[in-house]
């Protein structure tokens, strides 16, 4: 490495006087780079440089992020986090929307088709008569499908998967493999 591929930062005078007051208000008091440098009447790229190259770098998205939450005051923060959580869990008319649209084997990131949903489902229902644990069976079902477990708990407890019905799924093709068993 050359000297020339080195970034050298030479601040003005009249940023070095400030440099105190830039590295109180980014990392004490969390204000953003933009925010400094209209307070101090800086250009950006000042302020951006005297933290990058002489202070002790940027923050990181984590820490700014909860920087900002934590200027919140308590009011506003139940505000932010309960409407965050309402739009997510009733917006009915797109969850209805998404949820017909991205059904089943329609979904292109889908590893299931409705066949695989019922022996899912009916093995389960098997290994859970053998006497194994849900979580046991979810795993061992889980390892079989190549999917989490967490998606075999979801189709056994037809929260996803609700259009499938084992009624309507040939029993022949639902046998219990050998290895199964055996474990």
């Amino acid at each position: 490495m050359s000297r020339d591929d080195i970034q050298v930062y030479n601040p003005r005078k009249s940023t070095v006087e400030k440099i105190p007051l830039i590295e109180k208000m980014y990392y004490s008091e969390g204000y953003s780079l933009s925010l400094i440098s209209k307070q101090l009447k800086l250009d950006y790229s000042t302020v951006e440089n005297v933290v990058q190259f002489i202070l002790h770098g940027k923050r990181s998205r984590s820490d700014i992020a909860r920087d900002s939450f934590n200027r919140l005051t308590q009011h506003q923060r139940l505000t932010f986090t309960e409407s965050a959580s309402k739009i997510r869990k009733t917006d009915r008319g797109y969850i209805d929307k998404l949820s017909k649209t991205k059904q089943g084997v329609k979904n292109p990131s889908s590893k299931l088709n409705e066949i695989k949903v019922g022996k899912i489902r009916s093995l389960y229902n098997e290994l859970l008569q053998e006497g194994r644990r849900k979580t046991e069976s979810q795993h061992l079902l889980a390892g079989m499908f190549n999917v989490k477990r967490s998606t075999i708990s979801d189709i056994v407890l037809y929260r996803t998967w609700k259009h499938i019905d084992l009624s309507s799924i040939d029993s022949r093709s639902m046998k219990m493999p050998r290895d199964i068993k055996n474990n």
